[in-house]
């Protein structure tokens, strides 16, 4: 179908039939795609369902007030700690 985005799993699988010296036409049957497709992946042309890495946050990160002040220390001076030990210990500091 034009304008849609191929799959990344296809590519993979024309990437590796391609490898074994298949055809293009083999190939693109192989994946599922058409040879067209094919040949767009081949000059890095395509346009593939993976997204990329967001690098924004979405949301306040919670513990930003009290990680580098209380958490970290803490884990510092006893690696051993366990998530649920530091939870208890901000539920105990900070109730709500």
């Amino acid at each position: 179908m034009r304008g849609q985005l191929i799959e990344t799993y296809k590519v993979e699988v024309y990437n590796r039939a391609r490898d074994q010296s298949c055809t293009q036409a083999q190939v693109s049957t192989i994946a599922g795609i058409s040879e067209r497709s094919g040949r767009r992946i081949e000059k890095g042309q395509h346009r593939s369902t993976t997204k990329a890495q967001r690098t924004w946050r979405t949301h306040k990160d919670p513990l930003s007030d009290v990680w580098d002040i209380e958490l970290e220390p803490m884990l510092q001076r006893e690696p051993r700690l366990e998530p649920l030990t530091l939870y208890d210990y901000l539920q105990e500091q900070y109730p709500g």
